[in-house]
């Protein structure tokens, strides 16, 4: 009876040890899978992160050449519009001296006239047009004097000490020293030194504006 009872119990022990090892096992495949899971999802995140870092560095870097070549056309249009406005400032300095000093030209051929006119006529309205031109022509020279330096400065001075050369005749005639006939062509040949002056001083107008 004690026999039988250990061999009964015998496969009924093995078959409940062979169920916990079977029970064992499965769990221990399903741990094993369940890691096998984690690890491939802390992969597949590691790799997530390292793409967004990859692309976030990117993403950077062409925010920073962008924002780099958009300092950079600034900066063209800048310069373009300053080099664009200076130059636009030259052309119209260079307009209105050169129409200065063409007035000027033709401010002494009128004081010319009336200043022979008034030797020969002794008319006094004569004379102060003379006058009038004389001191227009002066305001001229100093008009283009005072947007200039040095050299064509100067050159105004030159054209202005050629209205006083002008202007001799006339004071010699007005105290007796000069005739008429002498006066006026003193008068006439003066007027042709200044004239004849035009062709230079346009030149030296054109160069100084040049190099400045």
């Amino acid at each position: 009876m004690g026999a039988s009872t250990a061999v009964f119990r015998g496969p009924i022990i093995w078959g409940v040890c062979s169920r916990q090892k079977d029970v064992v096992f499965s769990e221990q495949i399903r741990y094993n899978e369940r890691k096998h899971l984690c690890i491939c999802g802390l992969q597949n995140f590691s790799e997530r992160v390292s793409n967004l870092k990859v692309g976030i560095s990117i993403q950077t870097q062409i925010h920073a050449v962008l924002a780099l070549a958009a300092t950079f056309c600034i900066i063209i249009v800048m310069s373009s519009s300053i080099s664009t406005q200076e130059i636009i400032n030259g052309i119209r300095t260079f307009s209105t001296l050169n129409a200065t000093l063409s007035n000027f030209y033709t401010t002494v051929q009128k004081m010319d006239v009336e200043a022979r006119d008034w030797v020969y006529l002794q008319s006094e309205e004569k004379y102060k047009e003379y006058e009038g031109f004389l001191e227009e022509a002066r305001q001229q020279l100093q008009a283009i004097s005072d947007h200039s330096e040095n050299h064509l400065r100067w050159r105004m001075g030159l054209l202005d000490n050629m209205l006083n050369y002008y202007q001799a005749p006339i004071e010699q005639f007005r105290q007796g020293d000069l005739g008429a006939y002498d006066t006026y062509n003193a008068l006439q040949y003066r007027c042709k030194l200044i004239r004849d002056t035009a062709t230079n001083y346009y030149g030296y107008l054109s160069d100084y504006l040049e190099q400045n």
